[in-house]
């Protein structure tokens, strides 16, 4: 009967001890989570903590423009005397000109001319002589000579002149004028010279 007693206590005592252990172990377990699940729960908190990229884009900067330099006194009058300049070249530019179609004596030449164009104080004119040269380069030769009752050789000079009326006499020589064939040949220079001119004013 002891020996009956005891293995029913112990039984008894014995189990519920051993129940207990086995109950507490599994609870243990339970609460302690395995070593992968952990790493993915740190990598998941890592993974929310990280900031978003930076763009690359440059950041756009307000730029403040400087007010511009004010021009000194010394820098003014030059730009001054340029202006007058161009402005006196238009007006001159703007007078009417004046086809002309005489002859008048050049003082400064000491040449009779001829006058094709007067323009504002001006006139234009193509000189006679009597040189088939004139500073090395060949005159154009008139097959009649313009003076009347002058039957020496007359040519036009090269080139045109273009002076202020105070450089001619006062009055157009009466005595004067071209042949007709000769007349074509100096409309025909005098359209030359004025197309040198245009290209030189371009």
């Amino acid at each position: 009967m002891g020996k009956e007693k005891k293995g029913i206590v112990a039984a008894l005592f014995g189990g519920g001890g051993s129940k207990k252990a086995s109950s507490s172990r599994a609870s243990k377990s339970q609460s302690k989570p395995s070593s992968s699940k952990r790493k993915s729960a740190a990598s998941k908190s890592k993974s929310k903590t990280k900031t978003a990229p930076k763009s690359s884009a440059p950041k756009s900067k307000v730029q403040t423009k400087k007010p511009p330099r004010k021009a000194t006194q010394a820098e003014k009058k030059p730009l001054v005397k340029r202006i007058i300049v161009v402005l006196e070249k238009q007006k001159k530019e703007k007078q009417k000109r004046k086809a002309r179609n005489e002859f008048r004596f050049n003082h400064d030449t000491n040449h009779m001319n001829y006058v094709y164009e007067e323009v504002g104080d001006e006139y234009k004119s193509i000189g006679l002589t009597t040189k088939d040269e004139t500073f090395g380069r060949k005159n154009m030769p008139l097959k009649k000579n313009p003076k009347k009752g002058d039957t020496g050789d007359s040519y036009i000079r090269n080139g045109s002149i273009k002076d202020n009326k105070k450089s001619y006499s006062k009055k157009a020589a009466k005595n004067y004028q071209f042949s007709k064939e000769d007349m074509a040949n100096v409309k025909s220079k005098i359209r030359h010279h004025k197309k040198n001119e245009k290209k030189k004013r371009q």
